[in-house]
């Protein structure tokens, strides 16, 4: 069917698992791009946690092949939350504190000890200008180059954690 949609939550195992790599493709993300309305956003958790920059790297820039606005936020230790749109991603104070306050989104959230339109404000890492600057040019993952597939098992045998939360970080840059 040809149903589209006004935001598309992709929250895949980690890539290092067999299979995986396929839901970190490019191809992946065009096909979420063709379900998505004007406007529409894709939210993609990706993990720090036992994975290279290198892989990191791999993933948003994949990522950002398709969508031209992306936006970057950290969710808990080493969790990074990618929102990815056709359009400038704009915040909805207005909607947010609405939101808030619907009883199962606000026990949700608050578990994750987010109660205002601020503390999200608060955890946005990177804007679209910012990551186009600092992801370095390099390869991407596709269905039929799997690069992730094979790069990520790696860091995850060896407890490596990417370091990318500093690197990309713009909240504290002067």
């Amino acid at each position: 069917n040809g149903s589209q949609y006004d935001v598309i939550a992709s929250e895949p195992t980690n890539p290092w698992q067999s299979g995986v790599g396929n839901l970190f493709s490019q191809e992946y993300y065009r096909l979420i791009s063709a379900r998505l309305k004007e406007g529409g956003i894709l939210s993609q958790w990706v993990h720090t946690y036992e994975i290279s920059d290198e892989v990191v790297y791999i993933l948003l820039r994949t990522i950002t092949s398709v969508f031209p606005h992306v936006e970057l936020f950290q969710m808990r230790m080493y969790d990074f939350i990618v929102l990815a749109s056709h359009q400038p991603i704009r915040p909805r104070f207005d909607l947010l504190e609405e939101r808030l306050n619907h009883p199962p989104i606000k026990k949700s959230l608050e578990d994750l000890g987010i109660t205002t339109p601020a503390a999200i404000a608060s955890l946005h890492i990177a804007a679209a200008e910012d990551l186009k600057r600092m992801i370095p040019p390099g390869r991407l993952n596709y269905l039929d180059y799997p690069v992730v597939e094979f790069k990520a098992p790696e860091p995850f045998f060896r407890r490596i954690y990417s370091s990318l939360f500093e690197k990309l970080d713009t909240r504290f840059a002067f």
